[in-house]
């Protein structure tokens, strides 16, 4: 692992740093040139990982509209029969407070995307009616999945 975090462009930190609005990974402020002095196995495993996850979360989500935290903890879940919100956590194995921020950006992402299309459906024709069906809708209509 090691000779592979040598062969990265930019330095990065031994660590994990906070994640940015909407759950996204940040890089440093002021990108780095990394030394290229080759392998990097001189480095504590923490050091490693970290580096390496945060490239490629940083790389998801250059081609992704969503977070990978957003998308590893929450989507991945998800199903179009719906759930009942207090087993996300659960289902995720991530605290509720996380929950609760991942779905309000996943709200606030739809209902920029798609306004008020999802909205204004009835029981009749078979499509969600409740406030919270809709929302689903929207995040599902937003990850590709209807």
């Amino acid at each position: 692992m090691g000779e592979l975090v040598g062969k990265f462009e930019t330095e990065l930190p031994d660590c994990l740093p906070i994640l940015g609005y909407g759950l996204f990974s940040r890089g440093p402020e002021r990108p780095v040139a990394a030394k290229r002095d080759g392998d990097k196995s001189g480095l504590l495993l923490h050091a490693l990982l970290s580096k390496v996850l945060l490239t490629f979360a940083i790389d998801f989500e250059k081609e992704s509209d969503l977070s990978l935290a957003i998308s590893a903890n929450v989507m991945r879940v998800l199903n179009q029969e719906g759930m009942r919100l207090k087993d996300l956590a659960i289902m995720t194995g991530v605290s509720r407070e996380a929950i609760s921020v991942a779905l309000g950006i996943l709200l606030e992402e739809t209902d920029r995307r798609c306004g008020d299309e999802a909205v204004g459906w009835t029981v009749e024709d078979g499509s969600p009616h409740t406030e919270g069906q809709r929302s689903a809708a929207r995040v599902w209509s937003i990850a590709g999945q209807d």
